[in-house]
């Protein structure tokens, strides 16, 4: 079930970034966002990697099935949660650059969908 939020929100902000880079065309704007482009694959690729190996039997003797512990604690799931606002702030406020140039307030409100 975690796999398949993370992989939601994962291909949510890759189909938003991929829509970046079709309508800006400013440099530094799409070096923005090929940079978070590879950020939020390799992301989402290292969660869903170690999600379904969070409590794998590492031990041969069985220690760590044997206490319930797994790797993948609060902490951690907190520093996804984390992760996972300020990718979304960052994705939504990469065009805000590319607007500076326009005079038009309505413009900057309509494409930014405040």
């Amino acid at each position: 079930m975690e796999i398949f939020y993370q992989l939601s929100i994962g291909f949510t902000k890759l189909s938003l970034l991929s829509f970046y880079l079709r309508i800006f065309v400013g440099p530094r704007t799409w070096a923005s966002v090929l940079i978070t482009y590879v950020f939020v694959v390799s992301f989402t690729l290292t969660f869903v990697v170690l999600v379904p190996i969070r409590c794998l039997d590492l031990d041969k003797d069985d220690t760590i099935a044997s206490h319930g512990a797994c790797f993948m604690n609060k902490g951690m799931v907190y520093w996804i949660s984390i992760l996972n606002i300020v990718t979304d702030l960052w994705v939504w406020a990469l065009p805000i650059p590319a607007f500076s140039g326009k005079s038009n307030f309505s413009y900057i409100l309509t494409m930014t969908n405040i």
